[in-house]
């Protein structure tokens, strides 16, 4: 040990962790998708030179990132911390929705332990056993002495998706009505301009909001294609809801990347309260109103400042 607190061997875990990372950047399954995921009980607690070699290398702790200083899956003497992890690299991050921890297990009592150490310790060979029925129940309680981390994700690209929106647009027309194909053909315009290369730093991020302005007004132009009876609601309700879709990871990402800088909590508050309205704005077919407030998350959360900054 270190005397650092990281108790025995933290630098062969450290090592370890690097190892890792640097063994996943070689694509070593040859799949050539870019997500990763690391999950498991690493041995080693939040704050230890393992997981921050993990981060150094692009890793989102998504226990910190969702849960903050609250978060534990285990309890040692008392004391709250975790071991296990889900750490998501920089392309996979958008695709999160949601990271909690199965209390389960670490505040069950040892009593009911799944391997019964308690019960049966200490009884020597000609010893009688206790009588007493034995404390196994079938539910999930007390199967290890780690909580689970479940981790939701939903897979979607809004680059690769806006990419798909705007292929099925491109073949709806010509509809062979003039007013009607000059609102669809306005709609793909917008659609275009909001997938110009400058305005992305990767397929799930960006650096400016224009990206949902120009996603406002391809929206608002499919409504008006729409009102002149060629095409349905139908025809373009699929194509509105992956947009407004994407849109919601692209500020779920902000407002993540906002957490692991630091951001100040009342601001992440914010930009969780524009995540509700847009959703609600989504559920009653008010796209147009749900792609607003998603910039609105995106703006808040990418300009939020670090805690303790001027």
């Amino acid at each position: 040990g270190l005397n650092d607190g990281q108790a025995n061997c933290p630098g062969v875990r450290a090592a370890a962790a690097t190892a890792l990372a640097n063994y996943l950047a070689t694509d070593p399954t040859g799949s050539g998708d870019p997500d990763y995921m690391i999950l498991g009980d690493l041995n080693a607690y939040a704050k230890e030179d393992a997981i921050a070699n993990l981060e150094a290398a692009g890793y989102t702790n998504l226990l910190d990132a969702f849960g903050g200083s609250s978060a534990y899956s285990y309890v040692f003497d008392g004391q709250l911390g975790y071991l296990d992890y889900a750490l998501a690299n920089d392309s996979l991050l958008g695709s999160v929705t949601g990271v909690t921890e199965w209390h389960i297990n670490a505040d069950e009592m040892p009593l009911f332990d799944y391997n019964d150490d308690i019960r049966d310790s200490g009884e020597a060979s000609f010893e009688r056993e206790t009588t007493v029925g034995p404390l196994y129940a079938p539910n999930a309680l007390r199967s290890s002495d780690h909580d689970p981390v479940i981790v939701g994700l939903n897979l979607a690209n809004p680059m690769g998706d806006k990419e798909d929106v705007l292929a099925d647009l491109l073949a709806m027309a010509p509809t062979g009505d003039s007013h009607t194909d000059n609102h669809l053909n306005k709609a793909i315009e917008h659609l275009e301009h909001s997938l110009n290369p400058d305005y992305w730093t990767s397929d799930q991020t960006i650096d400016t909001k224009k990206v949902f302005d120009e996603e406002r007004k391809t929206v608002k132009e499919l409504g008006k294609a729409v009102d002149h009876g060629i095409l349905t609601d139908a025809d373009v309700e699929e194509a509105m809801n992956t947009l407004v879709n994407a849109d919601r990871i692209l500020a779920r990402i902000a407002i993540i990347l906002a957490v692991e800088r630091g951001a100040e909590q009342k601001d992440i508050d914010k930009a969780e309260r524009d995540m509700d309205k847009a959703a609600e704005y989504w559920a009653e077919g008010e796209y147009y109103k749900a792609i607003d407030n998603y910039k609105k998350v995106w703006d808040k959360a990418s300009k939020s400042n670090p805690r303790g900054a001027l």
